[in-house]
């Protein structure tokens, strides 16, 4: 009887530690970029860098062709932005445990969510978590 019940709990314990917690990838969500300070905000893809982003709305030249990269030095002496916007679903909110993961953020990000700052890991080269 031993046996069988915890070789019950074996087989449920994964089911019930799925059940608990939800994951969404946010960057098929509607993302947008701008400068700090500018008014308009750009279409953006998440992933993806500032550069690319700025090429693709036809701000700048192709980065990664000939030797443009150094007329675009300014861009990193810049602040950016990046918003989306996300609706949590019935499900999401019943979870037991909701966390927040970036990867391939710059150093000195900042994360907003609702208007609460969240604080990072000091070096994000490891994906950041957030609960």
């Amino acid at each position: 009887m031993r046996k069988s019940v915890l070789a019950l709990f074996v087989f449920l314990l994964p089911l019930i530690l799925l059940s608990q917690s939800n994951e969404r990838n946010l960057s098929t969500e509607h993302w947008q970029f701008r400068k700090q300070g500018d008014s308009n905000w750009l279409e953006a893809k998440v992933p993806g860098t500032v550069h690319t982003d700025l090429f693709q709305n036809k701000i700048i030249t192709n980065p990664f062709f000939g030797a443009n990269e150094k007329q675009l030095q300014w861009i990193e002496n810049e602040d950016w932005q990046y918003q989306t916007t996300f609706k949590i679903s019935e499900k999401e909110l019943k979870s037991e445990n909701c966390f927040m993961q970036f990867e391939g953020l710059d150093t000195y990000s900042e994360v907003l969510l609702n208007g609460k700052k969240f604080s990072l890991p000091t070096i994000c080269s490891e994906p950041g978590k957030l609960m």
